[in-house]
């Protein structure tokens, strides 16, 4: 996990397991308010982070993919 401070947001790259309510993702060049997070099955067996957002559709994730975050801290 990286992490830089700018003021009192915390950006940083994390795997997808470890974003939760609150914190900003950077999806599709956009950041997007996370409103909620659960653990979901690919066909295949495979265990995917679903996250929720304010606008926009739930975003389907490998548990290991990494994506930017920024949290207020």
């Amino acid at each position: 996990m990286q992490m830089a401070v700018i003021g009192m947001v915390h950006r940083l790259h994390a795997c997808a397991i470890v974003v939760r309510r609150g914190d900003l993702a950077l999806v599709r060049g956009q950041w997007l308010t996370v409103t909620g997070s659960r653990l979901d099955r690919f066909v295949t067996g495979g265990v995917v982070v679903v996250l929720s957002f304010e606008s926009g559709r739930p975003l389907r994730l490998p548990v290991f993919m990494t994506l930017a975050v920024a949290r207020d801290e």
